[in-house]
């Protein structure tokens, strides 16, 4: 298993190309990828998600971290090979280019993604905004990939005023309710939480996403 956009790419012919960015790209955002790669990524007959990773302020390189690994791990072989082989890279213009949507678990570097390159910003989303804009679309079943992201952006603003009227979300408690915390941070039972945390936003985003991969195929 190996991730995908290593050139850049925007796709117009029956790909979506996800990128999913975190800080170092050696915990949260790989272990978005390897997720998202098992579930929606290799789906036969289906609209082609491709999936890949980086990180905002990552040194090139690096391996993925034991905790997130393990997880990855238990996934199957397919995706332990995947964990043995990820190698961490820093978020550039180009990459971000290539991504028709981009996935980051915290509010800061949502703004870092922006930086780096300002076109993004109107489909770059914290994995858990992600979550909750594609379950509110009125008809998100019926949604085609290449319609869903841009949708989903279209939906910020009342999903921000459906917040203050005490709209469930996916956080902790912690921080804003739209970040998922580096659990490099944290205690070893904190770590595993949010990799808990992220495990679940992405279960969720995968059904909107193979609900309109049957859509469009």
């Amino acid at each position: 298993m190996e991730e995908a956009l290593p050139v850049p790419d925007r796709d117009t012919g029956g790909h979506l190309n996800v990128l999913t960015v975190c800080t170092a790209n050696v915990c949260r955002s790989p272990l978005m990828a390897a997720l998202l790669l098992n579930q929606v990524g290799t789906n036969p007959g289906k609209t082609v998600i491709r999936v890949g990773s980086a990180g905002t302020l990552a040194r090139n390189g690096s391996r993925i971290c034991p905790v997130a690994a393990r997880r990855v791990r238990n996934m199957g072989p397919l995706q332990a090979a995947y964990a043995d082989s990820h190698r961490s890279r820093c978020l550039t213009a180009a990459l971000a280019d290539s991504a028709d949507l981009i996935i980051v678990p915290d509010l800061a570097n949502r703004s870092r993604v922006i930086s780096v390159y300002p076109p993004a910003r109107t489909r770059t989303f914290t994995l858990i905004e992600a979550v909750q804009l594609a379950q509110h679309l009125p008809d998100a079943e019926a949604e085609h990939l290449d319609g869903l992201v841009e949708r989903m952006n279209e939906c910020r603003v009342p999903l921000a005023a459906g917040r203050a009227r005490g709209l469930r979300t996916c956080s902790d408690g912690s921080g804003t309710s739209s970040d998922i915390r580096d659990g490099h941070n944290l205690s070893v039972f904190g770590h595993l939480a949010t990799l808990k945390q992220i495990a679940n936003g992405v279960e969720a985003l995968s059904s909107v996403l193979q609900a309109a991969q049957r859509s469009r195929a």
